[in-house]
């Protein structure tokens, strides 16, 4: 039963149309669909929405189509959108969904307004099952309801959950229902075809994340990459003198296996974000420990983590005990890296994580140290070189395989 149906039989009033009143919204486009991505439950909240933009923008704008983002001010603005997120009322997107071709997003408020004007809707579902919250009012025009596979399993009912259910639907499903509900061709680019399509075999867990990290052999403006701070890989080549040159013109979070001058970090503490430190020796401690006491006294966030094992890493804990907690690195999950060398055939990553140096851009640590630059930021899937440098950042990767 659906919901609607539920509170018209407890309530005994019947269920008839609902209206709104609308209100002019001047909006420059003469043809658009409505994105709305955002909700106030975290379990309705769908990390991989740019993936599916990046795919469907494209062909929609080839039809003359613009994709326009609905909701509140601190929503996160997504690439390739036309923003009036915080830009409107209620009464506004009302009169924007009206005129809208479609909507595509969230279950949400705007999926059961454009259900209201008959509008085409694609719409994800995660804590509650579909059937029981789908647009209810559409007489003609078509929807899609996508949601996690439901076999054996129910839905949370929970406006938490950890991991987030609807991160289970894949980027692909939800564009080939866009690309049905909107009639157009799926995204013709180096993975894609009318017929061929991709198949996601692995979505890290901090794939969502935009990062940009540096080698310090440069000293580059983190606003040019819309971030706020970078990430300084000294760790990748330590070099204190371009250190402290990028600490003069930005924040920076410094990654690091060498304790740092206590003198440049106290000099230029208002920029330093956080040090994660890496501890790879097995031998004496004392110079790890003179370090973190330095990150203390400054008052510096700071991690510790360290890739020994067994009784050599309980020896380090056991060393370092009253500097706080010691966490490991170096592992990653090899069952699922095992799983993905077993499908034989030729992978793909995706990535929002990287590395710039001298000037370039990699996709990956792995990228960078094959000297295998990318000409820019915008997406992409790059083929999936077995390397153990890679494996060790697949948090931060989508897998896929090209369908045959």
């Amino acid at each position: 039963m659906h919901l609607l149906e539920s509170y018209s039989l407890q309530a005994a009033a019947k269920i008839a149309d609902p209206f709104i009143s609308e209100q002019f919204y001047p909006i420059p486009l003469d043809k658009f669909v409505i994105f709305h991505p955002s909700s106030k439950f975290q379990s309705k909240m769908y990390d991989y929405w740019q993936d599916v933009l990046d795919e469907v923008i494209g062909p929609l704008q080839a039809k003359g189509i613009t994709v326009v983002q609905i909701g509140a001010k601190e929503d996160k603005p997504y690439r390739g959108c036309f923003h009036a997120q915080g830009q409107t009322t209620i009464r506004q997107c009302a009169f924007l969904i009206r005129h809208s071709l479609g909507l595509f997003g969230a279950d949400s408020f705007a999926a059961h307004l454009a259900s209201h004007h008959d509008k085409p809707i694609v719409a994800l579902y995660s804590s509650n099952y579909a059937r029981n919250c789908r647009p209810y009012f559409n007489k003609t025009a078509p929807y899609i309801c996508l949601e996690p596979d439901r076999t054996n399993r129910k839905p949370s009912f929970s406006a938490v959950e950890n991991p987030k259910e609807i991160n289970s639907i894949k980027p692909e499903k939800i564009v080939e229902a866009i690309s049905t509900i909107f009639n157009f061709d799926k995204y013709n680019g180096p993975l894609y075809d009318k017929v061929n399509s991709v198949t996601t075999e692995f979505i890290g867990s901090l794939y969502h994340n935009f990062i940009i990290e540096t080698v310090p052999n440069q000293v580059i403006n983190p606003a040019d990459f819309n971030c706020d701070a970078v990430i300084s890989r000294m760790d990748y080549a330590f070099d204190e003198t371009c250190l402290a040159e990028q600490l003069k013109v930005s924040k920076v979070c410094i990654a690091t296996d060498q304790p740092i001058r206590a003198e440049l970090l106290g000099f230029f503490r208002g920029n330093v974000k956080e040090v994660s430190y890496r501890i790879d020796s097995n031998g004496p401690a004392r110079h790890e420990a003179n370090f973190i006491d330095v990150l203390r006294q400054l008052s510096i966030p700071h991690q510790i983590s360290c890739s020994l094992k067994g009784k050599e890493l309980a020896d380090m804990k056991l060393e370092l005990l009253d500097y706080g907690l010691v966490s490991t690195h170096g592992d990653f999950h090899e069952s699922e890296v095992q799983a993905l060398k077993a499908l034989n055939k030729p992978l793909f990553y995706k990535t929002g994580k990287f590395v710039l140096s001298q000037g370039e851009i990699f996709p990956s640590k792995a990228a960078w140290k094959a000297g295998r630059p990318v000409p820019n930021l915008d997406p992409a899937f790059y083929p999936i070189v077995d390397t153990l440098d890679l494996w060790q950042e697949i948090d931060f990767l989508r897998i896929v395989s090209r369908n045959a």
